[in-house]
């Protein structure tokens, strides 16, 4: 949805059949978001990451909806330094710890279909494992390296926990992390706010007894996102209609010769 600042105005955006979540602003005026499909997937690889702009047209594919391992992406933002390039976290699709898992960074200059088998640890050419230590390979769970072997464990213990990034760079991450390997993604105050990069390198900044931290933003003052004027056709919208666009009729067609397509 979006809102006026006033608070009136409340308007509809997406009409997912399950849910659409975590919006965040990107430097050209498009709302990233994690949108829950399953047209042309199966019960468990079900969200990706997509763009659309802020009128609820023209929504497209970030990364993910091919991809097997992690299940789900979730969090998606920007990264200040390089507009390519995004950051999310990769979860499990059950309900286990609010979105808990590897952090990953996008490289929106490769090729986002990833075509990576479940198991399989060298992630797609468009996917950095920040974190390279945990991965989720099976429903339920995560997998962690040990240093000498990967190791399944359903508490999430036995290795690194992370969710929430926040973008500093293409290099350094705010994160809510579940350091402590003998902690479960249960235990109360198990996480707090750390800075990470791509070095492996983690920093505690932030941290309270019994509790624990989460959703890290830095305060400062960001340059304005462009604005992008809406182009939505509001007959159609009124009439629950949309046009839509297939850039190429072909893919996937193998044996169709180009021309023999006259109408969908």
């Amino acid at each position: 949805h979006r809102i006026n600042l006033d608070g009136t105005g409340l308007e509809k955006l997406t009409d997912s059949p399950v849910s659409e979540f975590a919006p965040s602003m990107m430097s050209d005026g498009r709302v990233l978001y994690t949108r829950w499909e399953y047209v042309d997937k199966d019960s468990l690889y079900c969200k990706a990451g997509y763009s659309m702009k802020p009128d609820g047209t023209t929504p497209e594919e970030i990364f993910g909806l091919d991809h097997h391992s992690p299940p789900s992406v979730n969090y998606f933002r920007q990264c200040p330094d390089n507009p390519n390039k995004f950051v999310c976290v990769g979860a499990p699709h059950y309900d286990q710890g609010d979105n808990l898992g590897p952090i990953l960074l996008i490289d929106g200059n490769k090729e986002v279909r990833t075509h990576e088998d479940p198991g399989d640890p060298t992630p797609g050419p468009s996917v950095t494992y920040v974190t390279p230590n945990v991965h989720i390979w099976q429903e339920p769970g995560w997998n962690f390296w040990t240093g000498s072997s990967w190791v399944e464990n359903n508490d999430g213990i036995g290795g690194k926990l992370y969710t929430m990034p926040y973008p500093l760079s293409e290099k350094l991450f705010l994160v809510t992390c579940k350091y402590n390997n003998s902690d479960s993604w249960e235990t109360r105050d198990a996480f707090d706010i750390y800075l990470i990069d791509t070095s492996g390198n983690h920093t505690q900044l932030i941290t309270q007894a019994g509790m624990s931290c989460w959703n890290a933003v830095p305060l400062k003052e960001r340059k304005k996102p462009n604005v992008i004027n809406t182009h939505k056709d509001q007959e159609l919208a009124d009439a629950n209609l949309a046009e839509c666009i297939v850039a190429n009729v072909y893919e996937g067609m193998d044996g169709v010769a180009r021309g023999d397509v006259k109408y969908l």
